[in-house]
């Protein structure tokens, strides 16, 4: 029978690609606020516009960085490269 892994071992490390859409997000959300910020602070509006877009997105991306953290969704996704070798070494512990 197969050993079942737990802990840090069991989870896939995400990809590149899912890493580098994950810093995307977060440096799209840091510009974008901070020029939101700035342009609603010097009308003198106050914090009005820049917050009702800042929280939201603030919530959704921390749901991406918890999704990225746990190894759940694309983050568990294993690259091509990484089936073909499993599957070649499970070929060769049959024969």
């Amino acid at each position: 029978m197969a050993e079942v892994m737990r802990g840090p071992q069991a989870r896939p490390r995400p990809t590149t690609t899912t890493t580098a859409v994950l810093k995307w997000h977060i440096i799209v959300f840091v510009v974008v606020n901070l020029v939101l910020w700035v342009v609603d602070v010097f009308n003198g509006g106050g914090i009005g516009t820049a917050l009702w877009i800042s929280i939201p997105w603030s919530f959704a991306l921390g749901a991406h960085v918890i999704a990225y953290r746990s190894g759940n969704g694309e983050a568990n996704e294993l690259s091509a490269h990484d089936v073909s070798s499993d599957e070649r070494r499970r070929e060769t512990e049959i024969r």
